[in-house]
């Protein structure tokens, strides 16, 4: 798959939980008549369809961890990597659970045992967690693990995010209403809100308020700061800006704090804000991506069909003449020419980045000439970080 990634804030109106859970319980007593029926048909016609496995490679393209996990969250961070040990027959809307998940180290041995149906990134030695019993019965199954695996705070919230740089993540309780917790699990803004959203890096977030679920923008100790209209709101840049669509056109423009337009809605999208004060435009006639300022301005014309970071300055772009990725420096010059289908972002400097082969579909390993170092092979994989990769092969290959 071939996308810019997105941050966005939907400060629209939102279903209540009991509602939604009616409609969800509805929908999920249908999917599985069907899927029950389907599996029964699927199993007097055809053998079940075998998937691939990951693994963990070496720069040299060797391999460190045989492929055998059946899902994966990505690269290593600090020497881990959350992998899940079993699959998952199917997902049903709103709900995922595919296989049990903890973290590897480097050398594949399980540092966290396999025992969550969801787990989070660590920040300063936690992470959320979801305890798949609680999950199976109950609302309440999201904690707090150490990085030993031990709950330091035990399932007790309905949802729960990743935690921001001001290290508050928004919750929610029983009752479907959310607020803002620290890393020990107390509240710093109490559940009062219909919804609530991460807090962007300048200590700002958007919640949804009242019953005509009002949007506003609160500071991390819960002021309002100011009230929005309902929209879709990117991440902010420093200097307090932010990318903004409301319902009347679509059409995407910057906002400052107090939600007053300081450039027009004139582009079809706007990603949100890098920390260079630069963000991804589209514009609203040809489609084409291109990069703005924060007055707007194109710093590189509308000239690529997809657009997003590769690293801290340069950028992976699609040419639409050939359908062919390649990547440029902040002016939009060829840094390296495309002909890749696509390319993973870089973790690390000077090191194979993970790109796609148009002509076998498969992934392998480049480096900034283009030259492959470790040859296509991989049904998908992730760039080098910490000096490991984590790959894919097809069922044939895979590690039982």
């Amino acid at each position: 798959m071939r996308e810019s990634a997105t941050n966005y804030s939907r400060c629209k109106k939102r279903e209540g939980k009991s509602r939604a859970r009616l409609r969800l319980a509805i929908l999920i007593s249908t999917v599985l008549s069907i899927a029950l029926l389907l599996s029964l048909t699927s199993c007097m016609f055809a053998p079940e369809e075998p998937v691939g496995r990951w693994g963990v490679i070496n720069e040299q393209g060797e391999w460190v961890v045989e492929p055998q996990f059946f899902n994966t969250g990505g690269r290593f961070i600090d020497g881990r990597a959350p992998m899940s040990d079993e699959d998952w027959p199917g997902t049903l809307p709103g709900l995922s659970y595919p296989g049990h998940w903890g973290y590897i180290d480097r050398e594949g041995n399980w540092i966290i045992e396999p025992a969550y149906s969801r787990i989070g990134l660590f920040h300063d030695g936690i992470a959320r967690a979801e305890d798949p019993e609680e999950a199976s019965g109950a609302w309440l199954a999201f904690g707090l693990i150490d990085v030993n695996g031990n709950w330091v705070i035990e399932p007790q919230f309905d949802r729960l995010e990743e935690f921001a740089e001001n290290g508050l993540a928004a919750a929610s309780t029983t009752n479907d209403m959310w607020g803002f917790i620290d890393r020990k699990g107390n509240w710093v803004i109490e559940p009062v809100y219909e919804y609530a959203y991460h807090f962007s890096p300048n200590g700002y977030a958007f919640i949804l308020k009242g019953a005509n679920n009002s949007c506003f923008l609160i500071d991390s100790e819960g002021n309002i700061v100011a009230e929005f209209q309902n929209g879709v709101y990117g991440t902010f840049s420093e200097n307090h800006l932010i990318p903004a669509s409301f319902s009347t056109d679509s059409l995407y423009g910057i906002v400052d704090l107090s939600g007053k337009w300081t450039v027009e809605p004139v582009f079809e999208d706007i990603r949100g804000f890098y920390e260079n004060g630069t963000a991804f435009a589209q514009e609203s006639t040809t489609h084409l991506w291109g990069l703005i300022n924060e007055t707007g301005e194109w710093l590189i014309e509308p000239q690529y069909s997809i657009a997003s970071w590769f690293s801290d300055d340069l950028i992976r772009v699609v040419d639409p003449r050939t359908d062919l990725a390649g990547l440029v420096d902040m002016t939009g010059a060829w840094v390296l020419q495309p002909r890749f289908y696509w390319v993973d972002e870089s973790y690390e400097d000077g090191v194979p980045f993970a790109a796609k082969d148009p002509e076998i579909d498969l992934w392998g390993f480049a480096n900034m000439d283009g030259e492959w170092v470790i040859e296509p092979q991989y049904e998908e994989a992730f760039s080098f970080a910490e000096g490991r990769a984590v790959v894919k092969v097809p069922p044939a290959e895979a590690h039982s």
